[in-house]
Formats: structure tokens, sequence, C-alpha cells
């Protein structure tokens, strides 16, 4: 469609043009038409039409079909938001029980760090104090803990990233429908530390760890070590703890 001062300029370049003819200007003015005409010259020139409302009587009986088929359209509209409000609530539930599953590896990754981290002093402090068995038992479960936080730390970013991606795409999907084009960028690289080296280290975390439990179970007689309640005593009270009774 055409810009309307490009058809003002096209009609002052022509009035111009029969002026320097010698034609009169009333007589031009007069060949052109009212400004409602040539409005209406250009609209039919462009395709356009124009826009017709609806007359008193019509409106009134669009509005009186509309308030009697109110029960039959209503009910049926209502019925069609219940079920896409209910399809909303599937799809929002659906989408936080999948991103309960990278969270709750996150929880295991800080818990087992943990218990990493404190297992090792532990273990060595059980060594002079509450035996061989029992320290390496400690150690080993401590080594272990860190070999599966590790391993946790993988899965977590892994699960967060398919979920990232996917809500990317979803987000994509949704832009599309309401017409518009946005794209969501999703890093897909791994961090570098995730290496073959670092697989190696877990592997070996976890190797020597179930290596120290068997060897500890070896030394007790193939039992699990336990701590005797003699040295629960002491332990409780090395701490400034209460003792159980």
């Amino acid at each position: 469609m055409r810009d309307f001062r490009d058809y003002i300029s096209d009609y002052r370049e022509l009035i111009e043009d029969r002026l320097a003819n010698g034609e009169a200007e009333a007589a031009i003015l007069a060949d052109l038409g009212t400004p409602k005409q040539v409005v209406a010259n250009i609209m039919t020139e462009e395709g356009l039409e124009r826009r017709r409302w609806l007359t008193g009587p019509q409106l009134a009986l669009v509005i009186v079909l509309v308030i009697l088929g109110l029960p039959v359209w209503g009910g049926f509209a209502l019925a069609l938001l219940g079920i896409l409000f209910a399809l909303i609530c599937v799809l929002l539930s659906l989408y936080v029980t999948l991103w309960a599953v990278p969270f709750s590896l996150a929880i295991m990754t800080v818990a087992t760090l943990f218990a990493g981290v404190m297992g090792i002093p532990a273990g060595l402090v059980a060594l002079g104090k509450s035996g061989l068995a029992y320290g390496l038992a400690e150690l080993g479960a401590a080594l272990i803990c860190l070999g599966v936080f590790l391993l946790s730390l993988v899965l977590t970013w892994s699960l967060a990233k398919l979920l990232l991606r996917g809500t990317a795409w979803g987000w994509q999907m949704v832009l599309r429908w309401f017409g518009k084009q946005q794209a969501v960028a999703v890093h897909q690289t791994m961090p570098p530390f995730f290496n073959k080296g670092y697989w190696l280290v877990t592997a070996l975390l976890i190797a020597l760890g179930m290596l120290l439990v068997v060897s500890a179970c070896g030394l007790n007689g193939w039992h699990i070590p336990a701590v005797s309640d003699a040295a629960m005593h002491h332990w409780y009270n090395a701490f400034n703890f209460t003792a159980p009774r």
C-alpha cells in the first residue's frame, strides 16, 4: 500500500501540468471531483473498502441472538476454559516434578560432599581411638561419599541442562504460536573439568573406598565394624555431649 503523501504529490503534479497546459483551475478541480470522491478513488485503486458497521436493527438482532444463545455457547465456553485450565495445571505439575529430580540430586550432592569432607578426619581419629577396622570403614565410607559426590554433580548438571533446553524449546513454541520469533540459546557444552581425569578420580575414590570397607570387614571377622558402648561414651565425653543412657 502506497503512502498518502505519494498520492498528494501525484495530484499536485497533475494539477500543475494541466495548469501549464492552459486549463482553468476551476475546471481541473471540477474534473477531479470532491475530496471525498478523490479518497474513494484512491481506496478503490488500493483495493480497500470502507468498513461497514451494523445498523441499529442489525445490532439489536445480534445482541438478542447472543443473549438467547448464552446457555449453549456460555456452557461450552466454560467447559473449554475448564479443560484448558486443567491442562495448564497438569503441564505445570509435570514441569515441577521433572525439576524435582535434579533438585533432589543437588541435595544429595551437597550431603555426600559434607559426609566425605567430615568423614576423612573422623576416620583418621577413629584409627587411633576405635581401632583399625572402624577407622578403615570410616575412611572408606568417606571416600565413597566423595566419589558419589563427583558422580551426582555430573548427573545434576546434565539433567538441569536437559530441562533448560526443553524449557527453551517450549518457550519458542509458545512465542511461535503467538506469531513471534525469538531465539532462546542454551549453551550445551560441559564444564572443562568434566573430562577423563574427572571420571578417573571418581572411579578411584569409589574403588578405594570400597576396598577400605571390605578390608575393615575382613579385619572384623567379615562383620560390619561397630563402635562399642565404651567407645561411644568416650566419644560423647570428648565432644562434651551428654552420654546416652
